[in-house]
C-alpha cells in the first residue's frame, strides 16, 4: 500500500477517532472513581480519590487539546507522536 494513503486513512479515520476515546477514557475514569467512592466510607480516602480522578483526567484532556490538536494541524500526528503523546 501506498505510504501516502495509508497516512491519509490514518488521518481521516483514526485522528477523528481520538477525540472520542479521550472522552471514553474520562468518563471511564469518573465511573471507576464513583464507584471506589461509594465501597469505602473513608472521607479523606474519598477527597483523595477524587483529587487523583480530577488530575487524570485533566491530564489527559489538556494533552489531546494541546499536543494532538497542534499536530494535526501540522500534519505531523506520526506513529512516533502517538508513542510520545501516549
Amino acid at each position: 500500500m501506498d505510504q501516502n494513503l495509508i497516512n491519509q486513512l490514518f488521518q481521516v479515520c483514526l485522528i477523528p477517532m481520538l477525540g472520542a476515546l479521550t472522552t471514553f477514557i474520562v468518563i471511564w475514569i469518573k465511573a471507576k472513581s464513583a464507584e471506589l467512592q461509594k465501597k469505602t466510607n473513608n472521607d479523606i480516602l474519598n477527597k483523595y480519590v477524587q483529587m487523583a480522578t480530577d488530575t487524570i483526567t485533566n491530564c489527559v484532556i489538556a494533552t489531546n487539546q494541546t499536543y494532538v490538536n497542534s499536530l494535526k494541524e501540522q500534519g505531523k500526528f506520526d506513529e512516533t507522536a502517538q508513542k510520545e503523546a501516549f
